[in-house]
Formats: C-alpha cells, sequence, structure tokens
C-alpha cells in the first residue's frame, strides 16, 4: 500500500472509498467506522459527481434558487431516501449552515450529519461510493484535500460475486474489471501520496496489519476494536450479516466456476492481474473481448439489473431507482 509517512492528524475528510462493487468496500467502510475519530455514512451518496457535473466546481448555492433546486435534488436522491428509512432527515436550515459556495463545506454538513459520530463530532468524514472510481479526477479538483482509498479484490472472485449476488455476467464483469482499475490507477499516480491501493484478500487474512497502514494512509492512530464489528457490513452475497471478518470469503472461484469459465476471465484480464500478483491458474494470454461481444452482454447485463431491482423493490420502486440512477 502507497501509504503517506507524511500524513498529519489535521487531516479530517474528505476521504472517499472507492473500488468495483462487490470488493469489500463496505467491510472496508465499516472496519474504519469503528474507529472513534471516523464517520462514514451507511448508505452511498451517488449524488456528488451528478451535483459537481450540473452545478460546477464552484457551485454558489448561496443564491436562493439554486440552494431551493439543490436540496430538491438531494431530497429526491437515493441516498438522501435511504437514510430517511433510517430516521435520519437533514433540513434546510441544517444545509444552509455550510459555505454554500464550496462543495467541500457542504459535503462536510451533509456526511457528518449522515455519519455514525453526527454532525457535532469532530470526525474525519467521508463517502463509500464505489463508482466514483472512475470520478476521482473530478472529485479531486472539487475537494482538493481529498485522500482516495481504492480496494481491490481478486477478479475471478469479483465476477463471482458479481453473478451470484446480481446475476452480472462474468465475463463482461470482467471486461469492466480492466478497464476501470487500469484507468484509476493511472489517476491514482497523478493524485500522489493522496491515493492508497489495499487488498481484499489481505483485509480478510492480515485485517490489523491492512487497517494500520490505512490508518497511517488518513493520519489516525489504528484502533484494536476496528477489527470486531458492531454491526454486520454486508446485507448480500457469503458474508450476509457476519459481525466478523469472514477471512475464508477469497478464492472461492476454484470450486464455483468451471475450469474453462476461469480460463477466459483470467485472458480477459490477463496483464493487469499479472502486474497486481493474481497469478492465472489457466491462461497464458491476453485476450480481452470483442466489441460486439461487450455490446450483446451489456444488454445481456442491463436485464439482470433491472430484474434484481425489481425482485428487490417491485415494479414501481424498482422503476424509480433505476431512473433516479441514470
Amino acid at each position: 500500500m502507497g501509504a503517506n509517512d507524511l500524513c498529519s492528524s489535521l487531516f479530517c475528510g474528505p476521504l472517499f472509498i472507492v473500488g468495483r462493487p462487490r470488493s469489500g468496500t463496505k467491510l472496508l467502510r465499516t472496519l474504519l467506522n469503528e474507529h472513534l475519530d471516523v464517520s462514514i455514512p451507511p448508505a452511498e451518496t451517488h449524488f456528488i459527481v451528478p451535483a459537481i457535473k450540473r452545478y460546477g466546481l464552484q457551485p454558489r448555492l448561496d443564491g436562493g434558487h439554486r440552494f431551493e433546486k439543490f436540496y430538491a435534488e438531494l431530497a429526491g436522491s437515493t441516498f438522501y431516501r435511504n437514510m430517511k428509512s433510517m430516521g435520519k432527515i437533514l433540513s434546510k436550515a441544517q444545509l444552509q449552515s455550510a459555505d454554500l459556495s464550496s462543495w467541500a463545506s457542504i459535503c462536510e454538513v451533509i456526511l457528518k450529519f449522515y455519519g455514525p459520530k453526527g454532525l457535532e463530532h469532530a470526525a474525519l468524514w467521508g463517502d463509500k461510493t464505489p463508482s466514483y472510481l472512475t470520478h476521482m479526477a473530478l472529485l479531486k479538483r472539487a475537494f482538493p484535500a481529498a485522500r482516495f482509498l481504492h480496494i481491490l479484490r481478486d477478479p475471478r472472485d469479483y465476477c463471482l460475486s458479481m453473478l451470484k449476488v446480481w446475476g452480472r455476467n462474468s465475463l463482461l464483469s470482467a471486461e469492466l474489471w480492466r478497464n476501470d482499475i487500469q484507468a484509476a490507477r493511472q489517476v491514482g499516480e497523478q493524485l500522489g501520496e493522496d491515493y492508497a491501493e489495499i487488498r481484499f484478500e489481505k483485509l480478510l487474512s492480515a485485517p490489523e496489519e491492512t487497517l494500520r497502514a490505512v490508518c497511517a494512509f488518513v493520519g489516525i492512530d489504528y484502533l484494536p476494536a476496528m477489527v470486531n464489528m458492531s454491526l454486520p457490513s454486508e446485507n448480500l452475497g457469503d458474508a450476509t450479516g457476519q459481525r466478523r471478518i469472514v477471512d475464508s470469503n477469497q478464492q472461492k472461484y476454484l470450486s464455483q466456476f468451471a475450469p474453462d469459465t476461469v480460463r477466459r476471465i483470467e485472458e480477459i484480464v490477463y496483464p493487469l492481474a499479472i502486474e497486481l500478483g493474481y497469478t492465472p491458474c489457466f491462461a497464458t494470454h491476453f485476450s480481452p473481448l470483442y466489441p460486439t461481444e461487450t455490446i450483446f452482454l451489456r444488454f445481456q447485463d442491463g436485464m439482470a439489473w433491472t430484474k434484481f431491482h425489481f425482485d428487490e423493490k417491485g415494479i414501481r420502486q424498482g422503476l424509480a431507482y433505476l431512473y433516479r440512477s441514470l
């Protein structure tokens, strides 16, 4: 991990936890929230990047109309609705206490209010939204003090989890894993000491060592309580409901994927997987998906994603969720 040896305890956020979905971002957030001085909301925001694109790097929400519009959009977001279902509602007055010309101030009020420590606690604040992996450069421009913690998972186990939980196509998942992580690591090189990577497998097998490195990166002292979860981190997949680190939740692809499937995944991710130290079991060369394959599998994946949300939420709420996610 590229931990910053010069990290200062004065860093208070934002910390963005990013990664491909099903890569351990929820587990990492849960463990960090066990620290007395970390407060990251239990729901993914998803609204921050669209808001920056809509209002610009200088939001200028201090004008009445722009503030009302932004608050209405926030209140219509999946993040706001999820937090409202947990009994927390940020009022207009509370949001207006922020410097409305600064995304850092605006989001600090929102994310600290919805964080487990609350608005008044002087905690390190941040967000866990995996999809921000592909928007780190924009976020760094909007939040100059931001740091990014990227968690990576073995692509074979990642593809297996995407299939088991959401019905996502394993070969397309492999293609997206390679493309997104390659692009993110290139941005990470530009971010320098404000970017760090950890491995999901290392978090499972050596949690104390990994969390000590994470704490060094953000400039806080490691606390032994961080390896003990007071709440389950996962509501989907094989670790659902667990209040412990399930160290066996890795290398399941060896028994749950056919060898031909493993080989094809390895061919798609071949160069990057080797660079990251994920040794192939069967593949001997790089062979990505053809563009026509990608188009077909994206359509197939979209149908599976829609079905998942319909099954989980019902048709009406599922359609509303997918619309708000566009």
